[in-house]
């Protein structure tokens, strides 16, 4: 019947992905949703022998009384009992589990939180309260690895040689040899552990999240128990960090916090001082990016009229075989629907169907028309999951006039005649009704389809290469209210901290808007470019790949065809190239004062002549401004290649000379100035037309973009116009 043109909900999910908002839990909500979540664990566990035993394990009585508490609450003992939520026990996995954690997280952490003043003397006492693992404790762990690695051994083998070549991928063998003794090779362990985390497609699925996560947890176990030298690894590392914290600084550097970061992550990995990592990512790692993307930026990407044409429908009422054509005139719109708990909108059909049909019933032939007031609905949310919907729901309201009957013999056209008056309300009830069906059906088919590919393109774009560097974001939580989408993000591993300060509230002045911390892009450069070999082969292949890069190399040509500049000689070859980036601060980014400075740090370059393995630092500054054409330019201010000593006092040596003035040659083609024409959106959103740059800053590690439409270049009115064969059936041609 009608096209909703559906595709813009994949774009939608990448956009909003990139531009969100801001959320806040209060202490109550939090409170009550622990409650609502242990009420629920009591009624399931209360159906099961081994009920008691759970409650026992898991220390619900006294959770309940420390709940009763509120505020007053001890937050050392509740993150004792959180700690044997998060500890990995077979069987915690199931969702009520699940969801008591994840609740008692949050109100541990948002409301049970020590003051902020309190941490250095709290990881100073936290050197003394070293938790021992014991023999039991090894035999659990290795009990969970055991089970999961069966599941995964047990489902490759249904799957062939394909199931085989994982298992070589994977270093099993490996695997079950250590599993076979009491006393593993730890060093094999961790070669198998590193193949479980690659960035190879199809890791990121449970089964084998599940062994790479039992095995981590296996190996860590086993070296807190076997092992002396941890214990006082971890004594030094606790001082180091009460030293880190009682000198943070106000205005912390990327470095101060990955020092802290790091150690952190080394305490979860060891099942190490819980409450305390807990408070310090409580105080020092919050949210790093928040924006919106208001309702009209949404409609202007789905609504449209809808005109469509189908002739030679068939169908079924009360005995009488229906062949119509029917015209379809309607509006569809989008409508941002508010909720807390994910993003939400609507998408609206209302309009009317005009059919001309012909019935012909027991030799009886019934001439008619017919007008149907239609309206449909269909709800959409976007989660930390993707996107999904509801089922359509559609209503109609049907109006006929017959306009001609015939018969063989007048006495039955007279009889037809009377029956149609009586069952003519009848028709009309059963007629709107299929009508209605057959709307909200077509809307699923079509958002069906075009919800699969969303999904898709969300996973294999986005969830999935996160998950399988774990690195998908601690948070990911999407709200709407009645004029905007939103989303906030905190983008940090287990060894990395998010923005020092809550955002600020991000106030819906513009068309988009965005606010990051630099963490954000740190944070993600650290996971993709941490030691990683880049050649320039990659990055020209890439660069053929992308849509983005095609449009903006499209618009550079354009600019230079306009200015009249010749075109650049393509029998020019550039060297090969490569970089091998530093394991630490592989790329950062540092915003203040309306600028932000970009530093490359590599540690091995290939390229023409002899490979130099020396660590250097490429930097450069750019000021951003807005120019009168509405677009962004990134004006460069300085640059330079240094050593990357010289960043923390060093100096520049004579033998550092030859490669910084090969890099400088090599660079001085990048850093030039950068000048983004006005936003066009991709995909279904390009209807929205162009968006100008408003407002940009990058203050104290902050930076805040706000983008509008520029009015006259969207197509506000898309006529959707088909026919569909003669002969084609509805949905319900047989049903009544």
């Amino acid at each position: 019947m009608h096209r909703l043109h559906m595709s813009m909900v994949a774009t939608l999910i990448l956009f909003t992905t990139l531009l969100g908002g801001t959320s806040t839990v209060l202490a109550d909500d939090a409170s009550e949703q622990l409650d609502q979540a242990m009420s629920q664990l009591d009624s399931w566990l209360a159906k099961y022998d081994q009920g008691p035993g759970w409650h026992r394990y898991l220390r619900n009585e006294e959770l309940r009384l420390e709940i009763a508490k509120g505020d007053t609450a001890d937050h050392q003992k509740v993150g004792e009992i959180l700690t044997l939520y998060n500890s990995g026990v077979d069987g915690l996995e199931d969702q009520h589990f699940v969801d008591v954690q994840a609740a008692l997280a949050r109100w541990h952490g948002d409301v049970l939180l020590p003051p902020a003043a309190d941490l250095p003397a709290l990881a100073k006492s936290a050197s003394e309260q070293f938790t021992e693992m014991t023999p039991e404790d090894v035999a659990q762990a290795k009990q969970n690895l055991q089970a999961a690695s069966r599941r995964l051994g047990s489902w490759l083998d249904r799957h062939g040689e394909n199931g085989q070549a994982w298992k070589s991928y994977l270093n099993f063998s490996d695997l079950e040899t250590e599993l076979a003794t009491d006393e593993p090779d730890l060093v094999k362990l961790e070669s198998v552990v590193r193949q479980f985390a690659s960035d190879k497609d199809g890791l990121e699925m449970p089964k084998y999240l599940d062994v790479w996560k039992t095995l981590r947890k296996y190996i860590d176990t086993h070296q807190v128990a076997k092992y002396p030298q941890v214990k006082e690894q971890y004594q030094q590392q606790a001082v180091v960090l009460a030293k880190l914290l009682a000198e943070l600084p106000e205005k912390s550097t990327f470095r101060e916090r990955e020092l802290i970061g790091q150690r952190l992550g080394y305490f979860e990995r060891m099942g190490q001082s819980a409450s305390l990592v807990r408070a310090i990512r409580g105080h020092h790692s919050h949210p790093n990016f928040s924006g919106y993307v208001v309702e009209d930026v949404l409609a202007a990407a789905i609504n449209r009229r809808v005109d469509e044409k189908k002739e030679g429908l068939t169908d079924n009422i009360m005995g009488t075989s229906l062949v119509i054509d029917a015209e379809t005139d309607a509006k569809v719109k989008a409508d941002v629907v508010p909720n807390e708990q994910r993003a939400a909108f609507n998408i609206m059909l209302e309009g009317e169907i005009k059919t001309d049909a012909v019935g012909y019933n027991r030799g009886v032939t019934i001439w008619s028309v017919g007008s149907s007031a239609v309206e449909a609905s269909k709800a959409f949310f976007i989660d930390e999951n993707g996107i999904s919907a509801e089922p359509a729901t559609a209503v109609a309201d049907t109006r006929t006039t017959v306009t001609g009957l015939s018969a063989k013999r007048r006495i039955i056209e007279r009889i037809a005649w009377r029956k149609v008056g009586e069952q003519k309300g009848t028709a009309e009830r059963i007629g709107a009704r299929k009508t209605a069906r057959r709307v909200s059906a077509q809307m699923d088919a079509e958002a069906g389809t075009m919800l699969g590919d969303s999904q898709q393109k969300f996973d294999d774009g986005f969830r999935h290469p996160l998950v399988r560097r774990r690195a998908f974001p601690e948070v990911l939580e999407f709200s709407s209210t009645d004029k905007a989408l939103k989303l906030t993000m905190l983008q940090a591993t287990s060894k990395q901290l998010g923005a020092p300060a809550p955002i600020e509230p991000l106030a819906v002045e513009n068309d988009l808007g965005i606010r990051l911390h630099e963490s954000l892009i740190n944070n993600f450069a650290s996971t993709l470019y941490s030691g990683r070999t880049l050649t320039s082969h990659e990055v020209k292949t890439e660069s053929q790949n992308s849509p983005l890069m095609k449009r903006f190399k499209e618009k550079q040509e354009a600019k230079r065809k306009a200015r009249g500049e010749a075109a650049p000689d393509e029998e020019v070859v550039e060297e090969d190239w490569a970089i091998t980036f530093a394991k630490r601060y592989p790329v950062t980014v540092e915003f203040n004062d309306g600028l932000v400075r970009l530093t490359i740090r590599g540690t091995r370059f290939e390229g023409e002549g002899p490979v130099q393995e020396r660590d250097m630092s490429i930097w450069a500054v750019y000021k951003f401004e807005l120019t009168e054409a509405e677009g962004l330019k990134l004006a460069l201010q300085e640059w330079d290649v240094v050593p990357t000593t010289v960043e923390t006092g060093g100096r520049i040596k004579a033998a550092d000379e030859p490669l910084r003035q090969k890099l400088k040659a090599r660079f001085e083609k990048i850093f030039v100035d950068v000048e983004l024409d006005p936003l066009e959106l991709p995909g279904q959103f390009a209807k929205a037309g162009l968006f100008g740059y408003k407002q940009v800053s990058a203050v104290e590690g902050w930076f805040t973009l706000g983008l509008d439409q520029i009015p006259g270049t969207g197509n506000a009115d898309d006529r959707v116009a088909k026919s569909t064969p003669a002969g084609e059936e509805t949905d319900e041609s047989q049903k009544q």
